[in-house]
Order: C-alpha cells, then sequence, then structure tokens
C-alpha cells in the first residue's frame, strides 16, 4: 500500500479502524453520515441493506490540506466487501484525497463499492483510486460526483495488476457555472484480466469544462471503456482523449466516445488510437545504445505516464515509484 500522507481509515474486510480526527476534518462512519448526503445522487442498491460499511468524510469550509489523506481498503478473510463512502468538500476547501484497494485473499473474493462525492462553491478535490487485486478479485466500483460553482474535481484511476474482473462506472455533475473536471485512467491488462470502465459527464452549467483521459494497455487482457460528455447549457467545453496500446495478438481493446449536445454554443470533442510499439521510435532508442527490452519500457511508461499538474509533488513520486515496480517486473 502507498505511503504519502495521513491514513485517515483503515477497513479490513467488513471492519473499519478510523484514524484520529485532524483538525478541519471530520471521519466517520457511514451510518453517521448526514442525510442530506446519504444517497442522494446515487441509487440504492438492495445489496447494501445489511452489510455495507464505509466511511464519511468531511473537510469543512475555507479547510486548505497540503498533505494528502489516504484511506485503505483490504479484502482478507471474507470472500465479500460492500463498500459505502460519502464525502462532502465544503466551500473553499482544498484537499488530496487517496484511495488504496488490495486483497491478500487468495481465493475469488469481490469488492463492491459505491461513493457520493459533494465539492461545494470554490472548493477544489483530487480524488486518487489505486487498485492492486489479484487474479481472482472481482471488483464493482459506482462513483458519482456533484461539483458547484467555480469548484475544481480532479480524478485518477490507476490499475497494474492482474485481476478477474473490474466494472467502474462514474456519473459527474458540473452544475455550477465556472465548475470544471480533469478525470483520467491508467489501465494495464495481463491476461484473463477484464476491464469494463464507463465515464459520463454532465456540463449543466454555463462556462463549466472537462477533460477526459483514458491510457489503455493490454498484454493478453481485455479493456472496453466508453467515454461520454453531454453539454446541457451554454459556453461549455469537453473533450475525451481513449488511447490503447496491444502488446499481445491474446489481448484486446475497444473504446467508444460518445459526444452530446443539447444546446448551440457548446465546443466539445474527442480522439481515439488504438496501435502497437512503434519500430521507428524503438529503434530510435537503440541507436542510442538502448537495449530492445529497455527502449520497450521507455515507450511504455511515457505512455501511461499521465501529468497532472495539481497533484503534490510527494504523489508523482509515489505514482512513478509503483510504474517502476511493474517495469521491474516486467511489462
Amino acid at each position: 500500500m502507498l505511503d504519502i500522507g495521513k491514513n485517515i481509515c483503515f477497513i479490513e474486510d467488513s471492519s473499519i479502524n478510523i484514524a484520529e480526527e485532524h483538525a478541519g476534518v471530520a471521519v466517520l462512519p457511514v451510518e453517521r453520515a448526514s442525510k442530506d448526503y446519504l444517497w442522494k445522487i446515487a441509487p440504492r442498491d438492495d445489496i447494501y441493506q445489511k452489510e455495507e460499511t464505509g466511511i464519511f468524510l468531511n473537510v469543512k469550509k475555507d479547510i486548505i490540506l497540503k498533505e494528502p489523506l489516504y484511506a485503505s481498503f483490504l479484502i482478507h478473510k471474507s470472500n465479500r466487501q460492500i463498500i459505502h463512502n460519502v464525502i462532502v468538500i465544503e466551500s473553499g476547501a482544498s484537499v488530496h484525497i487517496f484511495t488504496g484497494c488490495a486483497s491478500h485473499r487468495q481465493e475469488g473474493s469481490l469488492h463492491f463499492s459505491t461513493t457520493e462525492i459533494y465539492v461545494k462553491k470554490g472548493a477544489l478535490l483530487t480524488y486518487m483510486m489505486f487498485h492492486d487485486w489479484n487474479k481472482n478479485s472481482e471488483v464493482k466500483s459506482h462513483t458519482f460526483i456533484r461539483v458547484e460553482e467555480d469548484a475544481t474535481f480532479v480524478s485518477g484511476y490507476l490499475s497494474l495488476h492482474p485481476v478477474k474482473v473490474v466494472d467502474i462506472d462514474s456519473h459527474l455533475q458540473l452544475n455550477g457555472k465556472n465548475a470544471t473536471s480533469e478525470e483520467a485512467t491508467v489501465i494495464y491488462a495481463r491476461e484473463n484480466s477484464v476491464y469494463n470502465i464507463d465515464t459520463h459527464a454532465f456540463l449543466n452549467a454555463p462556462n463549466t469544462r472537462t477533460n477526459i483521459v483514458s491510457r489503455n494497455i493490454t498484454n493478453g487482457g481485455i479493456v472496453h471503456t466508453e467515454g461520454q460528455i453531454v453539454a446541457n447549457a451554454e459556453k461549455t467545453k469537453g473533450h475525451l482523449e481513449c488511447d490503447g496500446l496491444m502488446l499481445s495478438n491474446r489481448g484486446k481493446i475497444c473504446t467508444i466516445p460518445a459526444l452530446e449536445s443539447n444546446v448551440a454554443d457548446v465546443e466539445l470533442s474527442h480522439e481515439a488510437a488504438v496501435g502497437k510499439l512503434s519500430e521507428e521510435e524503438i529503434e530510435y532508442l537503440m541507436s542510442r545504445g538502448i537495449s530492445y527490452e529497455e527502449a520497450q519500457s521507455l515507450i511504455i511508461k511515457g505512455f501511461i505516464n499521465i501529468d497532472m499538474p495539481e497533484l503534490p509533488l510527494s504523489v508523482k513520486k509515489q505514482i512513478k515509484n509503483i510504474i517502476n515496480l511493474l517495469d521491474k517486473n516486467g511489462f
């Protein structure tokens, strides 16, 4: 698991351990979440009625946290983990939140999570997910985000290890004027791994902007991504970027970008590409004294490196360490 900031909670199976309260930050079990936010933007699923656990994280008004907050979720003994998190970033606040999910269970296991995120007026939230499952894990993750006026939401998802199935579905509502979002997904699909990633962004107020980037590599796994931007207000901008890299004939990448506008004064665009490692780039690097394997590694690391200026330097270093570790173990 990563070590990038203050641990706010550790959830093992259905047991929750919450750290001491930080100044300006309230962390409570999800059943103590305010009724103003609990199941308000996410549809309730019957699966949660008796088994849910999770946290209610509330960052108070105008609180600026430079050091990231970190929450970890572990499947150890149970074959099933049901998580429901509610995150509220009040007006003027700024925070970086990172969640790390893993499984120590060698048999099959299911991780099912729903997260509701509220970013209030003028607030900034960076929300990163790092998945470190095993080849027998099944993951279903649903995220619902509401961003208000002049607020910014930045999210990233990184999964580089074998997994059985990952289904991720996110719904982003930019509801206040001048609200912005940046979303990035990086997936390395190994053999027998299946990823289904759906991302939806709704521009519901004037001058809202969103940028969605997806970088997918397959070395025998299957990656299916769908990105959708819907413009419901004028003077809005949205861009989708979906890139895939095939390292094996056994793998499969399918990417579907979709743009929808219900008003006239908008700018929506998308670009999508799937290809293989460039032999010209490899030969160029080899001409500089680099081996074939090292050249491949450099190109792959460059492909999955997405620069997100809002991330603290300490977090960027941790992401780099994860990618380097993957490289060391072999792409």
